[in-house]
Parts: structure tokens; C-alpha cells; sequence
């Protein structure tokens, strides 16, 4: 009888592995892709070809989060490597993502760290380029009279070179730092308020404002 019991109980921790087992690999092969790649490239051993897969997942990634453990990771590796020009492009998809992720001191810091690096190795395009990023970002921050000096440098270097793109790009960017800029100054809900209420022309209310 106690061998029965023993059997039946074997069998039945036995069904409950097998079980276990099926559920798990099941739960694993079920897990749904948001979109994001959560896991390192430990399975590169060759280096080069690892920093850039790392810039590859910064740059795609639509986690900014992970975008930005891609690029920090891209960087100490590069830089182990002596790549200096991959270095600074994970710099700058660091930056990016930092902006995103809401941190625009560190943003501001990768960035600038970019424009320096760009201004002695890169192109006139290259440093308008980081430069239009750098502008964004301090607008993001707030910091509107640096984001619309820097803009403008980038936009003279566009209008130079009759590049539509950027032009456009930039044109937009310096309009919606202008518009916040304004928006947040002191006398733009008592203008708004006025011009609403007073029906004098808008040139008459500013005037009453400043």
C-alpha cells in the first residue's frame, strides 16, 4: 500500500514538472514586443561590431530609457576602443534621449561635449546639425534666449548652403521657441486679456502691457 501511495505521488511531482515547464516556456514565447529590445547584445563578442549594434539599438529604440543605456553603453565601449567618431555619435544619440527622457542638464552636457568634439573634426554641416539639437534642447529647458542664439547660428549656416531641409527644420524650431518665449512672459495673460476684452487694436494693448 505504502509503495502505491509512493508511486502515485512520484507520478504526480512528475506531471507537475512537466506542467511547469510547458507553462513557462509558453508564458516566454507569449510575451508581446512593445517595441523596445530590453536586453544587452552579450552575444557579440566581437567589440567594433558591438558598439554598433549598441548605436543601432540607441538610435531605434522608442524607449528613451533603454535609448539611453544603449548609448551610455556605446560610449564607454568606443572609447575603450579609441573610436572617437563613434564615441561622439553615441554622445549624441545620448543626448537626444536624455532630452526625452527629461533630463536636459545631462542632454545639455552630452551635446555640448558633441559640439566641441564636431567644431575641430567635423564639417560646417555637422556643427549647424548638433547645434539645431543643442538649440531644441534648451528650449525644452526653457532656456529660450541660448536656444534661439543657437538656432540662429545653425539657420545662418542653412541659409548659406540653400539646405530646404534644415531651413524648414529650423525655421519651425526658432517659431515654436518664440511663441513658448512669449507665452511664458509675465505680461502675456494680461495681453491676451485685454485684447479680449478691451476690443482696442493688439499694437494699443501691448503698448498698455509693457
Amino acid at each position: 500500500m505504502k509503495t502505491e501511495h509512493q508511486y502515485f505521488f512520484l507520478n504526480f511531482l512528475l506531471a507537475l514538472l512537466f506542467h511547469f515547464i510547458l507553462f513557462s516556456h509558453n508564458s516566454i514565447a507569449q510575451v508581446p514586443n512593445n517595441g523596445s529590445i530590453s536586453i544587452l547584445p552579450e552575444h557579440e563578442k566581437n567589440p567594433y561590431k558591438k558598439a554598433n549594434l549598441l548605436l543601432d539599438l540607441a538610435e531605434k529604440n522608442t524607449d528613451s530609457r533603454q535609448a539611453v543605456m544603449y548609448a551610455e553603453n556605446a560610449i564607454v565601449l568606443a572609447d575603450s576602443l579609441g573610436l572617437k567618431p563613434l564615441k561622439y555619435r553615441a554622445m549624441e544619440l545620448s543626448g537626444v534621449a536624455w532630452k526625452i527622457n527629461g533630463n536636459f542638464l545631462k542632454s545639455i552636457e552630452r551635446l555640448t561635449e558633441v559640439l566641441t568634439y564636431v567644431e575641430q573634426e567635423g564639417s560646417l554641416r555637422d556643427v549647424a546639425l548638433v547645434k539645431l539639437k543643442l538649440g531644441e534642447t534648451y528650449r525644452a529647458a526653457r532656456n529660450y534666449d541660448i536656444s534661439l542664439a543657437i538656432l540662429k547660428e545653425a539657420l545662418s549656416f542653412f541659409e548659406q548652403t540653400n539646405d530646404t531641409t534644415e531651413l524648414a527644420r529650423t525655421f519651425n524650431r526658432l517659431a515654436a521657441t518664440q511663441i513658448e518665449q512669449f507665452q511664458t512672459a509675465p505680461d502675456y495673460i494680461p495681453f491676451v486679456s485685454g485684447l479680449k476684452n478691451s476690443g482696442k487694436p493688439y499694437n494699443e494693448v501691448l503698448r498698455n502691457c509693457q
